[in-house]
């Protein structure tokens, strides 16, 4: 086996056994792959159709309690829509969201504060009174001030949270690269006359990417969280595209006569981001030397 293959299986070994020496890590990790293979086999593993309704079949309780069918598992909405298969869809939307607005917000945050850190001068205040801007204002906030007013769909919301999240990873990349520039291996960089793009993408960058792996885990909670609570309020993803937010909205007018409408997008909602904040935690832990035994 190859050098380089050979470190690469070690590192693997490694990572799998700290992870399951780790009952939180190890919870993250099952609850986020669970949630991500559900949202890329939807489709294919739903019961029924998530948008058709069934008026025949409305308000039908959950299978295990007296005098209702395991055709509908977890019961059925105000429309005899089946919940389970509605949670299977709604997965995607939060799926998709939290990642791919993580992607906008990370990569346009990781850039600036490595440029920003990298040459402090006039432009890094003017960037950093602007992260300041951002985040004196709560976070939900501003995202549901600019929904309501650039309106509601699917990738205005993945824009919305991409452009308003970038500021976390700039005020910490930024902190750590000024850190960095003064480091004996970058002053020895310069001294050979590498140009300052190599040096910020080959010496730089990977020193700060344990902090970006886990703002980034962390954020696509905050994401997942900030696109169920616009649903919620009308100004998410609209139907009939099925979305967690949107299932908790239409249950909480039954509350009183069927507890299940609301209850199970509220624990959806709720595990996911508990798995991924866990996830988040065990990164923290292994990725940060200072935190290490």
């Amino acid at each position: 086996m190859a050098p380089g293959a050979t470190r690469l299986a070690g590192r693997r070994r490694l990572v799998l056994r700290q992870i399951t020496r780790s009952p939180v890590g190890l919870a993250g990790m099952t609850i986020m792959w669970v949630v991500v293979v559900t949202a890329a086999l939807a489709p294919a593993i739903v019961l029924h159709d998530p948008t058709k309704p069934n008026l025949a079949a409305r308000f039908q309780p959950p299978g295990w309690t007296e005098g209702s069918s395991w055709t509908y598992p977890l019961g059925t909405d105000q429309l005899g829509r089946d919940i389970l298969s509605r949670l299977i869809m709604g997965s995607r939307v939060s799926v998709i969201v939290g990642v791919a607005s993580v992607a906008i917000s990370s990569m346009t945050g990781v850039t600036l504060g490595l440029v920003s850190g990298y040459y402090p001068g006039r432009w890094d205040q003017l960037l950093m009174r602007i992260t300041d801007a951002f985040l004196a204002i709560p976070f939900l906030v501003l995202v549901v001030a600019i929904a309501g007013v650039v309106g509601p769909g699917l990738l205005t919301i993945i824009l919305i949270l991409g452009f308003t999240g970038w500021v976390t990873y700039s005020r910490v990349i930024r902190g750590e690269v000024l850190a960095l520039r003064e480091q004996e291996y970058i002053t020895a960089a310069r001294a050979l006359g590498q140009r300052d793009p190599v040096i910020l993408f080959k010496h730089v960058l990977p020193n700060v990417t344990a902090s970006v792996i886990v703002i980034a885990t962390l954020q696509v909670a905050t994401s997942i969280l900030a696109e169920s609570s616009l649903s919620f309020l009308g100004l998410g993803v609209q139907p009939p595209t099925v979305t967690w937010g949107a299932m908790l909205a239409d249950g909480r007018q039954h509350m009183g006569g069927a507890w299940w409408l609301a209850t199970f997008p509220g624990l959806a909602i709720t595990v996911t981001v508990l798995g991924i904040v866990f996830l988040g935690d065990w990164l923290r832990d292994v990725l940060d030397p200072r935190l290490r035994e």
